[in-house]
Formats: structure tokens, C-alpha cells, sequence
């Protein structure tokens, strides 16, 4: 009993201790919302403003929302600040970082190397990159990597800016990181190391040598007028909205434990002592990366997140018939050794079961 006693005062310490910063912030006013709806959509507009009203939407930041309903766009709606701090609204063509969302966008790039036979997903990493063979790691697959089985979580060098524009440096730190544990034999979510393992693989694999981003800005985005980066160039910067340190507030918290999902995941994480280490382990390796919380475009250049305003949708057929011999399979499910969570990494994607949602 005294052991659960101490847990719960520990959780309730840390949620006071970051709730209570949250009452002595600037208030801001409920923002101006700007865009249209469609006939019989008018409820999300109001929902979209009773978020900024009810202080899940952050009135210091902004946000936008786009649906389109059979190639209709029937809501598109934005508000908000895009920079508080220049006092920079929210506009229609505002651009947003899409963090681990980017994964999708590289996805689909390898699938195109896949479909035009430059690339295996059942080949080891190492018939492609043979310096990744480095301490054990010879035999995993392509597949494996994408599925964040490999046990790449972080890297053994704490990691910087200037590390990670070096594309001859953060390779080799890649090539020399030990698995943390025996690859495909367990999965967990590669959320800081995707990115540079997958670029790197890329480069050797595409007949031209380009990154993913270039890929991407060559193969997809121009020639379907998609407006997207991998990479986001530097003359767009001050379209980009900036991120925000956003405090949770009481409410949030209450909300977040109405869910049977969440309270089982973080108490069994807790009690078992699941993810925390390997999760921290990773955010301590990441170095002035997360320190600097992703306030500028810089992230997004960095460590190929991309950034996309929500543009009209454009129909894609980028490959040819799938072929199941080079398909991509799930193999593994069940607790992810990183996250809290029950899951299954899916070719690329974190899928949680209880709710399907993809990160």
C-alpha cells in the first residue's frame, strides 16, 4: 500500500507542478476564426471555436482545419497567432511542421524506389549501406528498420544541429549505434532516429544519391503542384507557424484520464518500468535538438520533418499495381518497449490498438 501511496503522490505532484505555471501566463482573447463551411458543416465551425473558448486550442498559438468530404472541400478554417511573439496572425496559406506525420510523405518515397526496383523491403539494410553491418546489425531488413524493430531508438553520441546537417558524421555515428535489444525481436517507436537512419539509407539507394526531401521535392511535389517540404527552404520561412511550449491545465489532465486506454498504458508503463528508460535515454541523446523544443524552421530542415499548409487534395498514382512479393508486413504486435502503449508498428507507422490512431 505505501508503494501506491507513493505513486499516486508523485503523479499528483507532477501534475500540480505543471499545471499551476499555466494560471500565471498572459491571457489571451478568444480569436477572430476566419474561413468557410459548407452547407450543414456549421457545427464544426462552432466546435472549432469552442475549443479557443474552452482553452483546448492555445489561444497564444493557432490552428487550422481542413475537410474535404467525395473532393469537396467542405471546412477550411484557421485562427489563431502563427508567431505571438511578432504578433503574426494565423493566415489561409500558413504553414504548419507536421513532426512524425513526415513519415507518410517518406513512406511513399520508398515505396516508389521499391516499385521501380531499386529497393527490397526483405534485403538486409546492409546490401544497400554495408558500413551498417557495424555490431549485429548485418542481418536486419529493410522491413525491420521501417517497422522499428531494429533497436536504433538513440545513438551512443549525444546528437546536435551541427551533427545532423553533417551527412558523412551522422552516418557514421548510425553505422557504429549497438542495437538495444535483438532486432525483430521486439519493437519500439524510433522517434528521434527514423528520420537520419531512413535519409541515409535513401541516399545510397536512389540511382541520383538524393536525400528524401529532394526526392520528395522532384518526384512528388512539383509535378503534382503539392505544396509540401522535406526540408523547408529557407525563403518560406516566414510562412511557417512557430511552435509552441503549450501547458497542459487541469482540465487537460482530467480528460486525459476519462480514457481506460491512457490509465492502463501509463500505470502498467510505470509499474513495470517499461519505455521510461529507453525513452529517456532517448531525449537525453537528442542534445540541444530537444532542448531548443522546435521553436523555428530549423527542425523541420534538420531532421527531415516536413512542413505543408493545408492545400487543396490532389489525386496521386505514384506507383503501379501493389506486388505482394515486395510488400511490407507487420510482424510484431504487443507493448511497444519506447511508449506506453499496446501496438504494432506498421511499415512506418505507430498504430495504437485501442484507438487506431498513427503518428
Amino acid at each position: 500500500m505505501s508503494f501506491l501511496k507513493q505513486a499516486l503522490l508523485v503523479a499528483v505532484t507532477a501534475i500540480v507542478a505543471s499545471v499551476i505555471p499555466s494560471y500565471f501566463k498572459p491571457s489571451y482573447p478568444v480569436p477572430e476564426i476566419f474561413g468557410t463551411v459548407a452547407p450543414g458543416f456549421e457545427e464544426v465551425r462552432d466546435t472549432f471555436r469552442q475549443n479557443y473558448e474552452d482553452n483546448w486550442d492555445n489561444r497564444e498559438a493557432g490552428s487550422a482545419f481542413s475537410v474535404y468530404y467525395r473532393g469537396e472541400n467542405v471546412v477550411d478554417l484557421w485562427a489563431g497567432y502563427a508567431d505571438v511573439k511578432a504578433k503574426r496572425l494565423w493566415k489561409e496559406d500558413t504553414m504548419v511542421v507536421i513532426f512524425s506525420s513526415t513519415k507518410g510523405l517518406a513512406a511513399l518515397c520508398m515505396a516508389m524506389l521499391v516499385d521501380r526496383g531499386h529497393l527490397d523491403f526483405k534485403e538486409p539494410v546492409s546490401h544497400y549501406w554495408p558500413e551498417f553491418s557495424q555490431h549485429g546489425k548485418k542481418l536486419i531488413t529493410v522491413e525491420q528498420l521501417l517497422e522499428h524493430e531494429a533497436g536504433l531508438v538513440s545513438t551512443e553520441t549525444v546528437l546536435s544541429y551541427e551533427i545532423l546537417k553533417d551527412h558523412a558524421n551522422i552516418d557514421s555515428i548510425l553505422e557504429k549505434t549497438k542495437p538495444q535489444w535483438d532486432p525483430g525481436t521486439r519493437h519500439g517507436y524510433h522517434g528521434l532516429t527514423m528520420g537520419p537512419l531512413v535519409d541515409a539509407l535513401f541516399r545510397r539507394v536512389d540511382p541520383k544519391g538524393r536525400t528524401v526531401g529532394q526526392f520528395f521535392d522532384e518526384e512528388v511535389s512539383k509535378p503534382f503542384g503539392i505544396e509540401a517540404y522535406i526540408g523547408t527552404p529557407l525563403e518560406l520561412d516566414h510562412r511557417t507557424g512557430r511552435s509552441v511550449n503549450v501547458q497542459g491545465t487541469f482540465s487537460h489532465y482530467v480528460y486525459a484520464l476519462r480514457s481506460p486506454g491512457n490509465v492502463r498504458d501509463y500505470v502498467m508503463a510505470f509499474l513495470s518500468g517499461r519505455s521510461n528508460s529507453l525513452f529517456q535515454e532517448a531525449i537525453d541523446k537528442c542534445g540541444d535538438v530537444c532542448e531548443h523544443k522546435f521553436p523555428d524552421i530549423s527542425f523541420s530542415s534538420i531532421l527531415h520533418q516536413s512542413v505543408l499548409p493545408l492545400s487543396p487534395k490532389v489525386p496521386l498514382q505514384l506507383t503501379s499495381e501493389p506486388r505482394k512479393a515486395r510488400s511490407c508486413t507487420p510482424t510484431l504486435v504487443g507493448p511497444d518497449v519506447t511508449w506506453p502503449a499496446e501496438a504494432r508498428e506498421d511499415c512506418y507507422f505507430f498504430i495504437q490498438q485501442d484507438t487506431t490512431s498513427q503518428v
